[in-house]
């Protein structure tokens, strides 16, 4: 089989494993929805063994690129590179998810089935080559987290999340489709390739509808990246809805984003780039001062960890200024990125008890000597994020501030680096809580709190592979490095 064939073999695999789902749904017990989490898993190795397969079918020839529906997908290595590390992520979820809606009261067959369609939509993202497909993948996957975010029906504040999320998400939503019919109006095409044959072209009104057009899609494609200024959802939302979806949102949106990004601004798009330089570049210092600034004062962890993402938007962002420069750079800190994130999200999610979520960073107060083993990947996790070595964040912070300032954007490096620096205090603050005593314990509290509980054997199996790829990849970061080579389009 070709290339092309196992491409559209994922993708016809991961259409029947969401058919599966619904029915299996429908047929199962009210007490057998758990069931559903193994039958999605076995469901997405298929996916994830046919992409596989793809890559090691000539994807990484130089100029490969192999079109499906009307030259409306791509099945190249940029997006083989994403899909994987998208149903990597989704795989661990899974692992996750079913102890924590268990714990919650919340074991529903809806969860699973969103989960993989908002799964199908990140992966219709980055190997869309259309401004359509583009369209139909955001909204696929923004309409089940929509959901996602809601999922705990009996809390205000997920309720809340999801509607917040909603709102804004629409309106986003109108930035984009609009932004798009200016530029299907500006160049009479909705083809990647074509916009960018026609483009540099233009004079007149077709070259102000085109490039307002791209500037209102720049707009919806940030909001979903939570990159400043278009971030004010994110910390309500990532508090509101439950641990498992926060870790599968918290990555995969901002990795897909940033690969729409890198698709049009660095390969379709790359000869107008001029055009929009200056905008780019302001999205991204000002989400590295505003996610920096902004996770300062949080007390939960779980708002901390959004503010920290609009900070890493912004690093990710450099990638996309950097242009030729940043795109192996950009691979390889997506792809370390949602690494280290998911782990830490994935600690909130086994934490949580059926009260309600231990997020607050005094509720982790000497979880260090309760659960070691829980502690020390948290405060791993916390030290990749900072950008320590030998983790992968560093290597990953390290490859884009170094693309940045080769393609000569010192400043914009700079602030990376201070911002980077002030990210220090609140990580640290996480790990210097870790391993503090709560002030109010007596002797028989302590002793209660060192001695270590059970939790979920799944959900940190999950998490322990986070955390170990978190620390190899970091100590040997030549490994992603060439794949990160491979899968540029450049």
């Amino acid at each position: 089989m070709s290339a092309t064939d196992w491409g559209l073999l994922a993708q016809v695999l991961l259409g029947a494993t969401l058919m599966v789902l619904l029915l299996a749904d429908a047929f199962l017990p009210e007490g057998g929805k758990r069931w559903l989490a193994p039958i999605a898993g076995v469901g997405l190795l298929g996916v994830l063994l046919a992409l596989l397969s793809a890559a090691g079918s000539g994807l990484d020839a130089p100029g490969v690129n192999h079109l499906l529906y009307n030259k409306t997908v791509s099945v190249d290595s940029f997006a083989v590179f994403f899909q994987v590390l998208f149903v990597g992520l989704a795989l661990m979820v899974l692992l996750l998810a079913p102890s924590y809606l268990e714990r919650r009261g919340i074991q529903r067959g809806e969860f699973y089935i969103l989960l993989v369609a908002a799964l199908g939509g990140m992966m219709l993202m980055v190997a869309a080559t259309s401004l359509m497909t583009i369209f139909l993948g955001i909204e696929l996957l923004s309409i089940s987290l929509y959901i996602l975010s809601a999922f705990l029906r009996q809390e205000e504040r997920s309720q809340e999340a999801g509607l917040k999320y909603l709102l804004i998400g629409g309106f986003a939503t109108g930035f984009l489709l609009y932004g798009m019919a200016l530029l299907f109006g500006g160049t009479g095409s909705t083809s990647l390739s074509d916009i960018a044959a026609k483009l540099p072209n233009l004079d007149g009104d077709g070259r102000l509808y085109s490039l307002s057009g791209i500037a209102l899609i720049l707009v919806g494609v940030a909001f979903k990246a939570s990159a400043a200024p278009f971030h004010a959802w994110t910390p309500d939302v990532y508090e509101g809805a439950p641990a498992p979806v926060v870790a599968f949102m918290s990555v995969g949106t901002k990795v897909a984003a940033i690969a729409i990004f890198l698709r049009i601004f660095v390969v379709d798009l790359a000869r107008a780039y001029p055009r929009w330089v200056l905008l780019l570049g302001a999205i991204a210092g000002l989400s590295m001062i505003v996610g920096a600034v902004g996770a300062l004062r949080q007390t939960n962890l779980k708002r901390m960890l959004a503010y920290s993402g609009i900070a890493h938007a912004g690093y990710l962002m450099l990638a996309v200024v950097a242009q030729k420069a940043g795109m192996v750079a950009g691979l390889f800190y997506l792809a370390a990125y949602g690494v280290m994130t998911f782990g830490a999200f994935g600690i909130v999610t086994l934490l949580a008890t059926r009260d309600g979520e231990r997020s607050r960073i005094d509720d982790i107060r000497g979880l260090g000597f309760r659960r070691p083993a829980l502690g020390a990947l948290l405060a791993l996790f916390m030290l990749s994020l900072a950008g320590i070595p030998p983790t992968v964040g560093f290597a990953g912070k390290l490859f884009v501030f170094q693309a940045a300032i080769r393609a000569g954007y010192i400043p914009l490096a700079v602030i990376g680096v201070l911002s980077s620096a002030v990210s220090l205090y609140y990580y640290l603050r996480v790990v210097i809580a870790l391993y503090t005593p709560p002030e109010d314990s007596t002797a028989a509290e302590v002793e209660s709190a060192v001695r270590p509980r059970r939790t979920d054997p799944f959900g940190t199996a999950a998490v322990a592979l986070a955390g170990v790829l978190t620390l190899a990849l970091g100590v040997f970061p030549s490994v992603l490095y060439e794949l990160a080579q491979k899968a540029s389009l450049l």
